[in-house]
């Protein structure tokens, strides 16, 4: 996934998402679900990248789904983050707000710090 997401960061997106698609392969794999939860999470952002949002709405989802269920607070800041990103594109200012908040909450109650 460190690949994937230092290509991200320097707008190589088709590498990026070849070095997340393997790695999201492999979790799947292993069975891994934080590991899933955190590469749908860079899905996510990939494909917000290449304004495919449809597809970074479903990724977001799952992962938040998957970091609830296996209780990884840290992938639940993190993918609600991006998903209140994705919701302010997309005009939903109201609830990409209110996933924000949740997700500032929750990280200064795990003594996280956010810019």
């Amino acid at each position: 996934l460190l690949i994937a997401e230092a290509s991200l960061v320097d707008g190589q997106l088709e590498r990026a998402y070849g070095a997340a698609n393997s790695a999201l392969k492999l979790a799947e794999t292993a069975g891994n679900q934080a590991y899933i939860a955190a590469g749908r999470t860079l899905m996510g952002q990939i494909y917000m990248a290449k304004n495919k949002l449809d597809l970074a709405e479903k990724m977001y989802q799952s992962a938040l789904t998957l970091s609830e269920q296996v209780g990884n607070p840290a992938g639940v800041v993190r993918t609600k983050l991006s998903y209140a990103r994705l919701l302010a594109m997309q005009g939903q200012s109201d609830r990409a707000a209110e996933l924000e908040t949740e997700a500032r909450a929750r990280a200064g109650e795990l003594g996280l710090y956010l810019q």
